[in-house]
């Protein structure tokens, strides 16, 4: 075959199931075996419910800070309503003082409450700004970490997903040493799948002749009562037994 492709164990298992046989000819991304990981099998739970607990962490924060920040709402329209008055019996005052109509006394109580609330209100402004601020880091941090999770939970699927081996391409299985009950390590061959739109012909040359082989020289092979044409892609230079 023109192309080969070697099938290799992404993850490491015991092979639970076998779907084809060697000489299967295949379709890309259908399935040829199944492994067996309990580490992975586990991980991908223990992720699923990291997730699902950062999502619950996620929303019940999100609720705590709306329930914040209507209370802080509240309590500076409280503050706000409260100066307004005192804006008022302030400004009332401050005539009727300027007029005689009533003593220091009453106008300076008058003034000292309209300055506490004024104070006051400007302290809930600034207190309600930074705890909006606060609120909006702590919501990303949050997202950030539940983003960071699924990552991870996508990976693992990932990882608990290339347990079944599936075909790379359209082509011939010719080769897969997997026994039901057979422990695979991560990395260890499994078998190959051939294309079978293409052929390549390897020949051996007495060394003789290596000066006249080269890239782009013709030639004939019979097989089956057929004969191809052939061309030199590739010369293989090194020596072995005088070939």
């Amino acid at each position: 075959p023109l192309t080969t492709i070697y099938l290799d164990a992404v993850e490491g298992g015991r092979v639970e199931e076998k779907y084809v046989d060697d000489g299967t000819v295949m379709k890309k991304g259908q399935p040829i075996l199944r492994l067996s990981n309990t580490d992975l099998q586990l991980g991908l739970v223990t992720q699923q419910t990291n997730v699902y607990n950062l999502l619950t962490q996620m929303q019940i924060s999100k609720n705590a800070a709306q329930q914040n920040t209507v209370s802080k709402l509240n309590q500076l329209a409280d503050v706000e309503s409260q100066f307004k008055e005192a804006e008022r019996i302030y400004n009332l005052d401050k005539k009727l003082f300027a007029e005689k109509a009533i003593g220091s006394q009453e106008f300076e109580k008058a003034k000292n409450d309209y300055n506490y609330l004024l104070q006051k209100k400007k302290l809930s402004e600034q207190i309600l700004a930074q705890d909006s601020v606060s609120t909006q880091q702590q919501l990303e941090q949050a997202k950030r970490s539940y983003e960071g999770s699924q990552t991870a939970l996508n990976v693992m699927n990932q990882k608990v997903g290339d347990l079944i081996v599936r075909a790379p391409i359209d082509g011939q299985l010719t080769s897969l040493d997997a026994e039901v009950g057979q422990s695979k390590n991560k990395g260890e061959r499994l078998g190959q799948i051939d294309v079978l739109d293409g052929y390549k012909v390897r020949v051996d040359v007495d060394e003789h002749y290596i000066s006249r082989v080269f890239p782009g020289l013709s030639g004939e092979f019979d097989f089956n009562n057929k004969t191809y044409k052939l061309i030199i892609k590739k010369v293989y230079s090194q020596v072995n037994n005088g070939r």
